[in-house]
């Protein structure tokens, strides 16, 4: 499973300056979700926001399952450390390993006052200029829900990853009904899309459960679709779960 694949689910925005619809966004949690290739069940992966001091720390945690873990017995896990800027998660760091491929452990500084971000990869460093509507694969995610939740997506968004920034382009999708760990959400859709790529993500956030996403899902031209459901989902501030 590739990097973007299991980072999707770490979307939500929210636009500089915009009031929240939803104060709670930002509340605790910890969210698991099952992950398909097509209709195959490939594995499980946990996400947990809480707070870092003044900030804010999104880990993620994503495991193979069934026949996928005859092939691999890695764990991949994240870490975006973020702040809040006008209302806006604003990304600190980032670091992504794989316990079975060291070779492919990622981190990344996002320096705002120089506007830089440098990634280190494989000992070789690479160096950026950012913009504020730039931030790593899995911070995205929590952007989304915050601008969803604002009222306002932007219309594109910018996401670093191996040293490279790649543009998406976002549209707002009419709501939908979707049902996801036995319970049926009214959710938000918004579809980002890479035309050079041919690279499409859909995203399905649910209002009642602060904004998160109930389902994502990644085609792309001569590959596998990749789909992440929600299967649970707690927050530290109590009433809202969702679960099989």
């Amino acid at each position: 499973m590739n990097k973007l694949s299991v980072t999707l689910l770490a979307m939500g925005l929210t636009a500089a300056g915009a009031a929240l619809a939803d104060e709670n966004v930002l509340t605790p949690f910890r969210a698991d979700y099952s992950l398909q290739r097509n209709s195959l069940g490939l594995g499980t992966s946990s996400f947990t926001l809480s707070r870092d001091g003044d900030g804010y720390l999104y880990k993620s945690a994503a495991h193979a399952s069934g026949l996928a873990s005859l092939f691999s017995s890695s764990t991949i896990t994240q870490e975006s450390r973020f702040t809040l800027v006008d209302g806006r998660p604003r990304a600190a760091s980032y670091r992504y390993e794989d316990s079975g491929k060291s070779q492919d452990a990622e981190s990344i500084r996002f320096d705002w006052d120089k506007r830089s971000a440098t990634t280190e990869e494989n000992g070789q460093q690479k160096a950026k200029p950012l913009t504020p509507d730039t931030s790593d694969v899995q911070l995205i995610q929590l952007m989304l829900a915050a601008d969803v939740a604002a009222g306002k997506v932007e219309d594109d968004y910018r996401l670093l990853d191996h040293g490279q920034i790649t543009g998406y382009t976002a549209k707002p999708l009419p709501d939908a009904a979707l049902k996801a760990a036995g319970k049926t959400y009214s959710t938000k859709v918004v579809q980002l899309n890479n035309a050079e790529r041919g690279r499409t993500i859909t995203v399905w956030l649910a209002p009642e459960l602060h904004y998160l996403p109930v389902q994502i899902q990644q085609a792309q031209t001569g590959k596998a679709t990749i789909t992440l459901t929600l299967q649970k989902a707690t927050f530290d501030a109590g009433s809202l779960s969702a679960r099989n």
